[in-house]
């Protein structure tokens, strides 16, 4: 729908590799949840900002703010479970926005079909 390449990882399973190949240009959007503590999403922004990538934080209210280019934050306090189907949602309309801001068709997608035909 964007045109953009987008992989998701684990913060660790990233912080051991991937980021090594992401740099100048590249963006992070960092969902956190329980899960994430705050030793890790520090490390995991400062390689980020070491590497040039710019920085969205998608946290929610009980979270601290933390330093990055750009901080999304979910009002309502809920359950873990919740903040995590809350991300999913913000996320889907970052992507359907972004695309609409990059002139993509949003209801095809360029040289994919959504029917495929066997014998």
């Amino acid at each position: 729908m964007t045109g953009v390449r987008a992989e998701a990882y684990s913060a660790p399973d990233y912080l051991h590799g991937p980021i090594g190949a992401d740099g100048e240009g590249c963006s992070a959007l960092v969902v956190v949840t329980d899960e994430l503590t705050d030793d890790v999403l520090t490390q995991l922004l400062q390689g980020c900002r070491d590497s040039g990538m710019a920085t969205i934080v998608l946290r929610p209210a009980t979270r601290a703010a933390v330093s990055c280019d750009a901080q999304i934050v979910l009002p309502e306090d809920a359950p873990n479970w919740v903040v995590g189907l809350s991300a999913v949602i913000v996320g889907q309309v970052l992507a359907l926005r972004l695309g609409q801001v990059r002139g993509r068709p949003i209801d095809t997608s360029p040289r994919l079909s959504k029917i495929t035909l066997s014998a």
